[in-house]
C-alpha cells in the first residue's frame, strides 16, 4: 500500500509539472495586447490556470474560473490543458483514497497547512486581490494553490472516518520578508501563543482512524421476541394437562 501511495503521488507531481509546462506555453502564445502585467500560472477554484485580458477570451476558448473585481482580467484554463488538469485531479482523488487504505485502524495521520485567517493568510489574500483588479503584484506566499483553514481540514477528515485528536497553531509574527524584522519580533511568539491561539500562521492536525463496532439490531430484537414466546407456549401446555385433582374427579365421574 506504501508503495501504491508513492506512485500515485510521483504521478501527481509529474502530472503537475507537465501542467504546468503546457500552460506556460499557452501563455507565451498570447499577444501582447492581451497579456496582463503579472503573467504567471496560478490556480483558481483547483483549478491551474493563466490570466489574460477579457479580450483574449475569444481567441483562447477555454473555460473561465474566475475574474478580477474590475472585471478585466479573466483565470482561463485553455482547452488544451483540461485534459491535463483532469487526470491531475483524478490523481488527487486517488491519494486521498490510498492514504485511507494505507491507514491500519488506530493509526495516524499528520496535515500541516497555512491558517488563512492568519495574518500571514491575510497578505496573502490582499496580494490575490491585488491580482484580481489588475494591480499586479504576487501573493506573498507560493501561488500553489488556495489556503485551506483548519476547520474545512476537520471536515474532510470526519468524513473519511477519522477523529482528531489535538490541533496546534503556530508562527505568531507578523508576515514580513526581512529576517532582521523577523528576529526582532520574537516576542509575538509567546504573546500570540497566550492571547490568540488560533490565529497562528501555520497548524498541524493529528487525527486517528477510527473503525466503529457493530451492532445487530435486527438479530437482537428476533431473539427477545423468540424469549418472550416461550412462557405462554408453556402456559398453553398446562392448560391442556389435566392436574391430579382433576384426573381423580373425573375417574369417579
Amino acid at each position: 500500500a506504501l508503495a501504491a501511495l508513492r506512485r500515485v503521488r510521483k504521478e501527481m507531481r509529474q502530472a503537475e509539472g507537465e501542467l504546468v509546462r503546457l500552460l506556460e506555453r499557452e501563455m507565451a502564445k498570447l499577444e501582447s495586447h492581451h497579456q496582463v502585467s503579472d503573467l504567471s500560472v496560478t490556480m483558481r477554484n483547483g483549478r491551474w490556470v493563466i490570466p489574460m485580458r477579457r479580450e483574449a477570451r475569444g481567441y483562447v476558448g477555454g473555460i473561465v474560473h474566475d475574474s478580477s473585481g474590475t472585471g478585466a482580467t479573466i483565470f482561463v484554463e485553455p482547452p488544451a490543458a483540461v485534459e491535463f488538469g483532469n487526470r491531475v485531479r483524478e490523481l488527487e482523488i486517488e491519494e486521498q483514497r490510498e492514504v485511507e487504505r494505507v491507514l491500519m485502524p488506530e493509526g495516524r495521520v499528520m496535515i500541516a497547512g497555512f491558517n488563512p485567517a492568519s495574518l500571514w493568510g491575510w497578505r496573502q489574500n490582499a496580494g490575490r486581490i491585488r491580482q484580481r483588479l489588475g494591480l499586479g503584484g504576487r501573493p506573498y506566499l507560493p501561488s500553489a494553490g488556495e489556503l485551506i483553514g483548519a476547520g474545512r481540514v476537520r471536515d474532510w477528515l470526519h468524513l473519511l472516518g477519522f477523529e482528531v485528536e489535538r490541533a496546534r497553531f503556530g508562527l505568531w509574527r507578523p508576515p514580513l520578508r526581512s529576517e532582521l524584522g523577523l528576529s526582532r519580533l520574537a516576542w509575538a511568539e509567546s504573546v500570540g501563543a497566550r492571547g490568540w491561539p488560533s490565529l497562528g500562521a501555520v497548524y498541524l492536525i493529528e487525527a486517528v482512524k477510527r473503525v466503529r463496532g457493530m451492532r445487530l439490531v435486527g438479530l437482537a430484537r428476533r431473539r427477545r421476541l423468540s424469549t418472550q414466546a416461550v412462557p405462554a407456549a408453556v402456559t398453553q401446555r398446562q392448560a391442556l394437562c389435566p392436574t391430579p385433582r382433576e384426573t381423580e374427579t373425573l375417574e369417579q365421574d
